[in-house]
């Protein structure tokens, strides 16, 4: 199954397992495969979520280019010591 369906499956079950109070502590983390108009709409305000706005929203170009400009990094997490790891980086937006 791909992703897409795969998010918009688990968001359709989540209430026969979280009730309304439940399901508003959560906060679900998903690739950009979640970030459909179908899948925002089936969410509403009942889940909180992070992800990565996919290239299909012309948003995406806009808010990228913004945080290089702003250039105001924080440290997320190294995956490893040496020349191979990676450094992951965020910043924060509304």
């Amino acid at each position: 199954m791909d992703d897409k369906s795969w998010n918009k499956q688990l968001l359709s079950n989540l209430p026969e397992h979280f009730n309304l109070e439940e399901l508003k502590k959560i906060i679900y983390v998903a690739d950009s495969a979640l970030v459909t108009e179908d899948n925002l709409l089936t969410m509403g305000d009942k889940l909180k979520f992070i992800s990565r706005l996919p290239e299909t929203y012309s948003l995406a170009a806009f808010l990228t280019r913004k945080v290089f400009q702003k250039n105001d990094w924080f440290h997320l997490a190294r995956t490893a010591e040496g020349k191979k790891s990676a450094d992951y980086q965020g910043q924060e937006s509304e």
